[in-house]
């Protein structure tokens, strides 16, 4: 796990508590950061707070507070029909990134490939995995 010091001392929430927002959250609390997890799901939410990420009803909370919303890929997000939550943090200024903005600022000297999609996404990755191996940049 990547602690995310950059956030040390700020309150971040994170909304859609999958295994992404799980991860997410537990190294945002290992940074030092104040974390608000949430999800619409009872079951994520229990999941993700025995994972040990605290959980703070994000409908109702106070976004004077929050400077960062951390969004699972499964939340609808765009500037049409975002997720309620989403829509608040934006009215206030709040910024909203994911998983992967996280990352880059954790290690931002690395260098990053991305690999996404549902079909063949996992082949693809083995073979650049395998191409990096071989010519020495992984």
């Amino acid at each position: 796990m990547i602690p995310l010091y950059p956030f040390a001392g700020w309150t971040v929430a994170v909304l859609g508590l999958d295994a992404a927002g799980i991860a997410a959250g537990r190294a945002l609390v290992v940074g030092e950061a104040t974390v608000w997890g949430w999800d619409d799901d009872p079951a994520r939410r229990a999941a993700a707070e025995a994972a040990g990420v605290p959980i703070h009803d994000l409908a109702t909370a106070n976004w004077s507070e929050p400077v960062t919303l951390v969004v699972s890929t499964a939340v609808p997000h765009g500037a049409e029909a975002p997720h309620p939550v989403v829509a608040r943090a934006r009215a206030v200024q709040c910024e909203v990134i994911n998983d992967i903005e996280l990352l880059a600022r954790a290690r931002p000297q690395a260098l990053y490939l991305g690999v996404t999609g549902v079909t063949g996404s996992a082949e693809t990755a083995r073979l650049l995995g395998h191409l990096l191996s071989v010519t020495g940049g992984a």
